[in-house]
């Protein structure tokens, strides 16, 4: 069985094991989420121990949650936060970033600081028309299309 298929059989095995204890614990989540996380973080202790190798697999894994995540969150954000759609995500990507054991460099988080710091400032003084406008066009991004 190739590895791509052992990790399917793993998310699989997962999601029914946390169906039931689901039940069990009496406690709601998101089973999908729950399997689809626990089978990477497994899998990046698996590589840190040496026992797995397959960094792309890992990295998909990891870049589904950092999305999943970032929806979640997105769907709590109070309306005028909405804003912060780009540097959450780019945050949430730097996190994943870092949980793969990669250490940004100096540029990259150069750039998050200011991303944050561009958008706080759009987001401060959004009772000038322009600002106001380009925020209003940043939040319609994601829903407008």
């Amino acid at each position: 069985m190739s590895g791509l298929a052992q990790i399917i059989a793993m998310i699989v095995t997962l999601f029914f094991v946390l169906l039931i204890v689901q039940r069990f614990i009496n406690r709601s989540f998101c089973v999908l989420c729950a399997s689809w996380a626990a089978s990477w973080i497994i899998l990046l202790v698996a590589s840190r121990l040496g026992a797995f190798q397959d960094t792309a697999l890992l990295g998909l894994l990891v870049g589904g949650s950092v999305v999943g995540a970032f929806y979640a969150v997105k769907r709590r954000l109070l309306k005028a936060l909405l804003l912060f759609q780009l540097p959450l995500l780019l945050s949430f990507l730097f996190v994943g970033y870092l949980l793969l054991g990669f250490i940004p460099d100096r540029v990259s988080i150069l750039l998050m600081v200011s991303i944050w710091i561009a958008f706080s400032i759009i987001y401060a003084y959004q009772s000038h028309s322009a600002l106001r406008s380009l925020a209003g066009r940043i939040i319609a991004c994601c829903r407008d299309w």
